[in-house]
């Protein structure tokens, strides 16, 4: 069955919305408050259905298709997660290392571990998108690497905009290197 456009468009803006609100009503927080657990995975989880979504949308995919292609996401997140946890927890390891002056060998064999996992990462992201060229069209392939590289960014420039800051950012930055377009200290 295929989607009409204005469907997809109609809920796509619907999840957005309720994306943007969910996180315009957390509101800033101070940078020492640790956010709960809960309150994090519901974010991540929020994100992720965004994205799953406007992934039908950006790459046209039917239901048929959806069924192969979305178990194949969940299972590359879920792997990549414990892959950068475990990462994470190495480099906390070297972090530990450091402050109380381990040796040498200490230091470079959980480099070695760090280096070893980075490794274990680039390798099955390229497994996924070799599987993902037997799931999806060429097309659809160009799409995905033109969405990977773009959500993120119109993500931020969302929220940006939802807490006030319009296109350009906060008001009152224009005049900010970087910030709104404004002359900044080279235009003066």
């Amino acid at each position: 069955m295929q989607w009409c456009p204005q469907y997809r468009r109609g809920m796509l803006g619907l999840l957005l919305a309720m994306l943007v609100t969910t996180i315009w009503m957390a509101g800033p927080r101070r940078a020492d408050a640790q956010m709960p657990m809960l309150e994090m995975e519901g974010r991540k989880q929020h994100l992720e259905l965004l994205r799953m979504w406007r992934l039908v949308d950006e790459l046209e995919i039917d239901e048929q298709q959806a069924t192969r292609v979305f178990p194949a996401f969940r299972r590359q997140r879920a792997q990549t997660d414990s892959l950068e946890q475990r990462r994470r927890a190495l480099l906390g390891v070297i972090t530990r290392q450091l402050k109380e002056q381990a040796d040498d060998e200490a230091l470079q064999s959980t480099m070695v571990k760090v280096r070893d996992i980075e490794e274990v990462i680039a390798q099955s992201k390229k497994a996924f998108h070799r599987k993902l060229d037997k799931l999806l069209t060429p097309r659809q392939q160009a799409r995905l690497l033109l969405f990977d590289s773009t959500f993120r960014t119109d993500l931020v420039d969302i929220v940006r905009r939802m807490r006030g800051g319009g296109p350009e950012g906060r008001p009152g930055s224009e005049g900010l290197p970087g910030r709104g377009g404004g002359r900044g200290l080279r235009g003066q």
